[in-house]
């Protein structure tokens, strides 16, 4: 019998499924599996690094040309070291080892400020600074993704690392008046943006399971059904999953369809029928992965493409500051950590 079950066992109850639903998820656990090992991050180990400075590239085009002097982002070389590191962690295979050590090098070779403490935002493609503004969101991935090196390594210098970067968010970031934290920051950790707020169904939910919070956890439970339900607005008759709508003034909605919320869409979903054991969530997320694997796996040059039109066109490109393997690499290996066999 399979069962879902959470990564942090005191979050969730294991859910008894029926045969058909054992074979579905099996399936799609397969699926998900080979796509990560055997697209996502081949293509990314081959294409993506910098061996003239270091690093990775900043740009992949559609056509899988590479812009070898475009700056590289923050949030990508981040994201790159959470990927692999965690690919590592799941799997244990060495390549994917060397990859998220050669991003942690780098990162803390370049990215951090010796002098001022956290993550610049961008570098040129010679790896010298480029954006040097401190922004929470980038130095955020910055401690998830060196947490997650330690996590899989052990290694103490990327979690020290990771502690100075959140012991600055105390420090300069936080809201004391109304909670939260502040967004935008100079080099000098000076304050130029109002704080920013974001949420998400699974996430939060398990962010309670790690602070081992029943309290919270139970309420969070409640919250992260309610965000999936109000998300089923844009979910589409073929599976897809569409990016907003203007409620404030002309209610247009963007029909074109973007990788990563295809990615977060397969595993809210899976995350609510685990929740809850109804199958409609189940099916959502299982559609949603199905209309994916139709229009976004590149599978004559491997990676995804990063937008579809309505009708199916697509396009963008495969690697950016904002392009990574973390949207639909996280989603392969939450698929592989939830599905026990």
């Amino acid at each position: 019998m399979v069962f879902l079950l959470s990564k942090f066992s005191n979050c969730k109850e294991q859910i008894r499924i029926t045969p058909e639903q054992k074979q579905k998820l099996l399936k799609l656990k397969k699926e998900v599996s080979e796509n990560l090992t055997k697209n996502i991050l081949p293509y990314w180990s081959a294409k993506m690094v910098d061996k003239i400075n270091g690093g990775f590239y900043g740009r992949i085009d559609g056509n899988d040309k590479v812009y070898p002097d475009t700056e590289k982002g923050g949030i990508l070389n981040a994201r790159i070291l959470w990927t692999y590191s965690s690919a590592y962690r799941v799997l244990g295979v060495t390549s994917y080892l060397r990859m998220a050590t050669r991003a942690k090098d780098y990162i803390l070779a370049h990215f951090i400020d010796s002098q001022f403490g956290g993550a610049y935002r961008s570098l040129k493609a010679d790896g010298t600074p480029s954006d040097t503004r401190k922004q929470l969101y980038t130095n955020a991935f910055f401690i998830y993704s060196l947490s997650e090196y330690s996590r899989a390594t052990g290694d103490k210098i990327a979690l020290a690392e990771a502690m100075k970067i959140f012991d600055l968010f105390e420090k300069y970031a936080a809201d004391r008046e109304f909670n939260g934290y502040f967004e935008a920051f100079s080099r000098e950790w000076v304050c130029v943006r109002d704080r920013m707020i974001g949420e998400s169904s699974w996430l939060l939910y398990e962010a309670a399971g790690l602070l081992r919070d029943k309290k919270l956890t139970e309420r969070l439970k409640g919250t992260g059904i309610k965000i999936a339900n109000a998300a089923a607005e844009g979910y589409q008759h073929d599976g897809s999953m569409l990016s907003d709508k203007n409620y404030a003034t002309t209610g247009h909605i963007r029909t074109q369809r973007s990788w990563w919320e295809q990615a977060e869409t397969i595993v809210g979903y899976l995350n609510a029928f685990e929740l809850t054991g109804e199958e409609s969530y189940l099916d959502k997320s299982l559609r949603c992965w199905e209309y994916t694997k139709k229009y976004f796996i590149d599978k004559k040059n491997g990676a995804w493409f990063t937008s579809v039109s309505k009708t199916g066109v697509q396009g963008g490109d495969k690697a950016g500051f904002w392009i990574c393997p973390y949207h639909n690499g996280r989603m392969c290996m939450e698929v592989i950590e939830r599905v026990k066999d």
